[in-house]
């Protein structure tokens, strides 16, 4: 066991520096490969929604007085309301 240990010992500033550079391809590689990801994705969705005359955000509202739907008030007999719950 204590071979081992040494061994150890004697590699481990070398897998350190080599931890430390892995950690920051990860880094790099990660970065890339989001900003692929995401810019596929909203260009496709962008292009996609050209195509089809898609607009998600409407600038130009109506001008309407009011955005409220009226809806019809239906009165029951009261016989219809005691066991309701």
């Amino acid at each position: 066991m204590g071979i081992w240990s040494d061994l150890k010992e004697l590699f481990e500033p070398i897998t350190s520096k080599i931890e430390w550079f892995g950690k920051q391809i990860q880094k790099v590689v990660n970065c890339i490969l989001l900003l692929i990801v995401y810019f596929t994705g909203v260009a496709f969705t962008s292009i996609s929604a050209k195509i089809m005359g898609k607009k998600f955000l409407d600038l130009n509202p109506d001008r309407s007085s009011s955005y409220w739907i009226e809806e019809e008030t239906i009165t029951k007999p009261r016989e219809e309301y005691k066991r309701m719950f």
